[in-house]
C-alpha cells in the first residue's frame, strides 16, 4: 500500500479525507509529544485521540481515519554537567538555565536534567528556573523517592524518567532492576504521575524481560541504556551490544512502548547506533556535548548533533 505523509504521520491513499480539511499538528515534534501526554486536543472542531505508538485515530464528523505514526528522532540535551562546572567553584556561572536556552535555540527538542538526592549538580532552584524557560520537552530524570516525586509533580514535568541512583556512582551505571522495583513502582511511584498526566519513561537495560515488565506497568516509554555499547572496547563487543539494542528496540516497539535511548552517546558512536537501532524517538545526550562545547561552542555542538540525529547530516559532514 502507498502512503502520504502528513505532519510526520503516514496516511494510506485509500483514506477518504474531507475536502479542504487540514490536519494541524501544532509545531510538529514538540506539540505532538504534548498532545500525546494529554491524550486529547481540539483542532478545527475535531478531536485527535492518541494511542501512541500503535495508532492515531482522527475523528472527523462521521469518518474515522487511522494514521500510523512515523518515529521522529530528536535530541534532548542533558545539562547536568553545566551545573557540575558551576558548582566546582561555588559560583553562579555557567548558568544551566542559559545553557538550556542556547540548546533549544540551536535545535534541541528539549532539556533533560537529573535532580539527585545529594544535589551534586542540578539543584532545586534550577528545576523551577528551567521550567520557566524551557519551551520544548521538559524531562525530569530522578530516582523514585517520595521527595523527588513531590518535586516533579509540583513543577509538572512533561516527562519523568525514572532511573536507579547510588551516592557512590559517578554517573548512572545501568538500567533499573525491574523485577526488584516492579511492585513498588506499580503501587507507589507510578500512580501519582499517571493521575497528573505526566508521561513516564523507565531507564532500562536492553533486555526483553525488563521491557515486558515496563509494558505491564502501563508506562508510555522506555529509555534504553546505551552505556555498554558506548563503552565497548572491541568491534566484536560493539556488534554484540548493537544487536542487543536493536532487538530490544524492536521488541519495545512491538509491545507498544515508545523507544528512547541514552548514556555515553557521542559524535564518535552516534551514527552507527542510528543506522542499526530502529524506532528511536528521544535521544538523551549530555556529558559528551558539554565536553565538545568547551572547544567548539555550545550552539555549534548542539546544532551539529541535532542535525545528525534528525538525519540532516552525518558526523563526517
Amino acid at each position: 500500500m502507498k502512503y502520504n505523509t502528513i505532519g510526520g504521520f503516514r496516511v494510506s491513499h485509500g483514506v477518504k479525507v474531507l475536502n479542504n480539511f487540514r490536519i494541524l499538528l501544532l509545531h510538529l515534534d514538540m506539540q505532538i509529544r504534548k498532545l500525546q501526554a494529554n491524550r486529547q486536543a481540539t483542532c478545527e472542531g475535531s478531536v485527535f485521540r492518541f494511542c501512541f505508538p500503535v495508532t492515531v485515530i482522527v475523528a472527523v464528523t462521521d469518518h474515522v481515519h487511522i494514521l500510523k505514526p512515523i518515529a521522529m528522532r530528536q535530541l534532548l540535551v542533558n545539562i547536568d554537567h553545566v551545573a557540575t562546572l558551576r558548582n566546582a567553584r561555588g559560583e553562579k556561572v555557567p548558568d544551566p538555565v542559559e545553557a538550556a536556552r542556547i540548546c533549544e535555540m540551536a535545535g534541541a527538542a528539549g532539556i533533560v536534567f537529573h535532580l539527585r538526592e545529594d544535589r551534586r549538580h542540578i539543584r532545586d532552584e534550577d528545576v523551577y528556573a528551567l521550567k520557566k524557560v524551557v519551551k520544548g520537552l521538559f524531562d525530569f530524570e530522578m530516582a523514585a523517592t517520595d521527595e523527588m516525586i513531590r518535586i516533579c509533580l509540583d513543577v509538572h514535568a512533561d516527562v519523568v524518567t525514572l532511573v536507579p541512583e547510588s551516592r557512590e556512582e559517578l554517573t548512572t551505571e545501568g538500567g533499573l532492576n525491574m523485577r526488584k522495583v516492579e511492585k513498588d513502582y506499580r503501587e507507589r511511584a507510578i500512580p501519582p504521575f499517571k493521575e497528573a498526566g505526566i508521561e513516564i519513561s523507565l531507564f532500562v537495560d536492553p533486555e526483553p524481560a525488563d521491557l515486558d515488565i515496563c509494558a505491564g506497568l502501563g508506562v508510555e516509554a522506555v529509555e534504553l541504556h546505551t552505556g555498554s555499547y558506548a563503552n565497548a572496547e572491541t568491534p566484536e563487543v560493539r556488534r554484540k551490544e548493537l544487536l542487543r539494542l536493536r532487538n530490544a528496540a524492536e521488541h519495545a516497539h512491538r509491545i507498544g512502548l515508545k523507544v528512547n535511548a541514552g548514556h555515553g552517546l557521542n559524535f564518535g558512536n552516534i551514527q552507527l547506533f542510528l543506522d542499526e537501532v530502529p524506532h528511536l524517538t528521544d535521544l538523551s545526550i549530555g556529558h559528551a556535548l558539554i565536553a565538545d562545547a568547551v572547544f567548539n561552542g555550545l550552539e555549534n555542538t548542539i546544532r551539529r548533533m541535532a542535525d545528525i540525529i534528525a538525519g540532516r547530516s552525518t558526523p563526517a559532514s
